[in-house]
C-alpha cells in the first residue's frame, strides 16, 4: 500500500508541477538533517519527502502513480465500514507524516522498533598520569534525561489549567481524509491540553539533568582506553533497555615521567660535580619529591631502579619499576674561581683515579 504523496507534500491533486516543487523544496530545507542533527524522526521524513517529489515531480512517473492512487482509493472505499465524511478537511503535513509512521506507511514495520536498545552516550575524561599508572576511584557526572523537576513531569506550567482540546473537542480522536479514526495529534488522545506549558521542559515533561557516578579507573589504562558503564545511556524505545556510557580515556602527558610498559622512565641532569663526588639529588615521584643517594663516581647513562615503585597491571597484579636515569651535565660556563681550580686539577699527574690516563702514560715513557 502506496503512500498518498500528495499530502506528503501537502498539495492537491490538480496541483501544477512547480507548486509541487516549490512544496518539496520548502519542506526538505525544513526536514533536512544538516538542520535537525540526531533527529531520526525528521530524517524519515526528509527522505519520505524525497520520494514523494521523486515520484509525482516527474511527469511520467506522476500518470502511472496517479493510475494506482486511484485503484487504491477504489479498493479502500469498498473495504471501508464506514461511510467518508460529508465535509472533507485539509491536514497539516506533519499530521499527514505522523499518520504514516504510525501504521499506514510503515505497516509491515510495526514490530521492527519494539524493544529497541538506547543510544550509548559518551564523555572524554582526562586522567592524571598518577591514575593511569597506580589507578583510582573517581567521580564523573552523567547527563540523564529524566523527570523535569519544575512540573514533576507533568509539563504544565505552575497555575495552568487544563481545557478541553479545541481540535478533538475533548474527544481525543479525530478522522484522518479517509475517515479512518485515530487519536488527535494536538492533546494525544487525552483530549485535554494545558493552557501553559512548563519553561523548564516545553511541556515534554522531561529535562536533561546530571548524574554522580563513581567509576574505577583500572592501573595502567592508556589514552584511547575505554570504560564502559552499562545502561547509563538514554532510555531504550518500547521497552528496550537503556543504552550504555562509554568514557573514553586521556592520560595527560607529565613534565618528567614516560612510560615503557609498566616501568616509569625519568631522566635526571645532574652536574660533573656531583657525579664525581657523590651525594644526594631531589627527583620527583608519585607522591610528590624525593631524595635518593648518588654513588662517587656515577657514570653517563646509569640507572637507579625502585623496584615495584612504577606503574600497576590490575589484569595481573604486576608491578613495574621507577627507573631514574642520570644524564651528566658538563658546564657551558664556568666563573673565575672555577676556572683557576680545575687548571690546578689538570696539571696534576694521573694516579689510581684516572686508569686509563696512568696506563696511556707509562707506555709514553717506555718509548721515550
Amino acid at each position: 500500500m502506496k503512500p498518498d504523496y500528495y499530502k506528503v507534500l501537502g498539495v492537491e491533486l490538480s496541483a501544477s508541477a512547480a507548486a509541487i516543487k516549490k512544496a518539496y523544496r520548502s519542506l526538505a530545507m525544513k526536514y533536512h538533517p544538516d538542520r535537525n542533527p540526531g533527529d531520526e524522526l525528521a530524517e524519515e521524513k526528509f527522505k519520505l519527502v524525497n520520494e514523494a517529489y521523486e515520484t509525482i515531480g516527474n511527469a511520467d512517473k506522476r500518470v502511472d502513480y496517479d493510475d494506482a492512487l486511484s485503484r487504491q482509493a477504489a479498493e479502500s472505499k469498498l473495504r471501508a465500514t464506514t461511510p467518508p465524511p460529508q465535509n472533507d478537511f485539509y491536514m497539516p503535513e506533519d499530521e499527514v507524516l505522523r499518520d504514516f509512521y504510525e501504521g499506514f506507511y510503515f505497516k509491515k514495520d510495526v514490530n521492527k522498533n519494539r524493544g529497541k536498545k538506547g543510544r550509548d552516550l559518551r564523555q572524554n575524561l582526562k586522567v592524571s598520569f598518577r591514575d593511569a599508572a597506580l589507578g583510582a576511584d573517581t567521580e564523573i557526572h552523567i547527563p540523564f534525561l529524566g523527570i523535569c523537576p519544575q512540573c514533576s513531569g507533568t509539563g504544565i506550567r505552575a497555575g495552568a489549567k487544563m481545557v478541553s482540546c479545541p481540535q478533538c473537542r475533548g474527544r481525543g480522536q479525530e478522522k484522518d481524509r479517509r475517515g479512518f479514526p485515530q487519536l488527535c495529534a494536538n492533546c494525544k488522545g487525552s483530549g485535554k491540553i494545558a493552557t501553559a506549558h512548563c519553561l523548564g521542559c516545553k511541556g515534554k515533561g522531561t529535562a536533561w539533568s546530571e548524574r554522580k557516578v563513581y567509576i574505577r579507573i583500572p592501573a595502567g589504562v592508556e589514552t584511547g582506553s575505554r570504560l564502559q558503564v552499562p545502561g547509563m545511556g538514554l532510555q531504550g524505545k518500547d521497552g528496550g533497555s537503556a543504552g550504555d556510557f562509554m568514557i573514553v580515556v586521556h592520560v595527560e602527558k607529565p613534565p618528567f615521567f614516560e612510560r615503557d610498559g609498566l616501568d616509569i622512565i625519568c631522566a635526571v641532569p645532574i652536574s660533573v660535580y656531583l657525579a664525581m663526588l657523590g651525594g644526594s639529588v631531589s627527583v620527583p615521584c608519585f607522591d610528590g619529591m624525593n631524595k635518593i643517594k648518588i654513588i662517587r663516581g656515577l657514570k653517563n647513562g646509569a640507572e637507579i631502579r625502585l623496584k615495584g615503585k612504577g606503574a600497576v597491571s590490575e589484569k595481573n597484579n604486576k608491578h613495574g619499576d621507577m627507573v631514574y636515569r642520570f644524564h651528566i651535565e658538563m658546564p657551558k660556563k664556568i666563573t673565575r674561581a672555577e676556572k683557576k681550580l680545575l687548571q690546578q686539577l689538570a696539571e696534576q699527574p694521573a694516579h689510581d683515579g684516572y686508569p686509563l690516563m696512568a696506563a696511556f702514560r707509562k707506555k709514553m715513557q717506555k718509548i721515550s
